[in-house]
């Protein structure tokens, strides 16, 4: 295809969701990602392209490029394609940090998982510091690698307040959501904990657990007993509501739901970002926590 005085090729497919496909291509001879969205308004699409793009040249104009920072990757270009609809080029990044893990060997996979978090956090910070940033879909394929490169992708979900312009929120499904600076961590390692705990992983799970397991443990009794636990302020009412949806829509998924727009509002202090970045740095100190071989939340759900 051409576009301007440049030719992008499509090549192979890399991967495919409920509202987008990415795909392996070229831009001239440079390789890129092409992300096509799917079952998303041309408003939406064209936000998240908007939000990624500013973050991107904020992180480079201000010398955000330290090898401890995750990175945004760059939106290289952005087309009409016949056939494929509207389509995103942008900067290659290898493997999923869930893929990564998967595949390290066990001795290695909580180092991994900590010098990616480490610079998830200090990446957060700058950009809710800066930008009152939420990413809104954060898990573990949300985060990227390559090379010693940590990336965080996918910003369909993602809200941010630039200047002083009115906040942009890129979907109209988080219309009205409380931005809260813990809930992207909180989900990330859950969604983590979850996935490598599904894929027989257990002791990176049982490290991830060792973090958010206290809070969803307290989460899951309010759910399941009907005892006056000692739930964090404000979140009986949330998770009676979460309940009741639950049994009615009998989805699993709904977890997803569950963390972001009622769980996620009532306060977790360890994934607020500086202070899941002070108990990260201090994590060497830790004894392995146990393989965790107990019964999950999600599967609970």
């Amino acid at each position: 295809y051409r576009f301007g005085d440049q030719t992008f090729s499509v090549q192979s497919l890399l991967g495919a969701g409920e509202y987008g496909r990415v795909m392996r291509g070229t831009f001239g001879t440079r390789p890129v990602v092409i992300k096509m969205n799917v079952n998303v308004e041309l408003r939406e699409d064209v936000n998240e392209t908007i939000v990624q793009t500013r973050l991107h040249c904020f992180l480079r104009d201000n010398g955000h490029k330290q090898a401890d920072v995750a990175r945004v990757p760059e939106a290289i270009f952005a087309a009409f394609v016949p056939g494929f609809g509207r389509v995103l080029g942008m900067e290659v990044a290898e493997s999923s940090l869930l893929d990564s893990v998967e595949r390290a060997p066990a001795s290695s996979q909580i180092a991994l998982l900590r010098d990616a978090l480490l610079r998830v956090c200090r990446l957060l910070i700058v950009l809710q510091r800066e930008f009152s940033f939420m990413h809104g879909d954060l898990h573990g394929e949300n985060v990227m690698t390559r090379g010693s490169d940590v990336y965080l992708i996918d910003f369909g979900m993602s809200s941010a307040r630039f200047k002083r312009e009115p906040r942009m929120i890129t979907s109209g499904r988080y219309d009205g959501t409380r931005f809260h600076s813990q809930l992207d961590l909180l989900t990330l390692i859950t969604s983590l904990r979850e996935d490598l705990g599904l894929s027989k992983h257990r002791q990176a799970a049982a490290w991830c657990d060792s973090y958010v397991g206290a809070f969803w443990t307290t989460v899951r009794e309010g759910l399941w007993s009907g005892r006056q636990v000692k739930l964090p302020f404000g979140a009986r009412r949330m998770v009676r509501n979460a309940t009741e949806e639950i049994k009615r829509s009998g989805e699993v998924y709904y977890a997803h739901h569950l963390l972001y727009e009622e769980i996620g509002r009532v306060s977790f202090p360890p994934c607020e970002p500086t202070n899941l970045l002070r108990l990260l740095q201090s994590d060497w100190k830790r004894k392995p926590p146990p393989p965790l071989m107990r019964e999950r939340f999600f599967e609970d759900v």
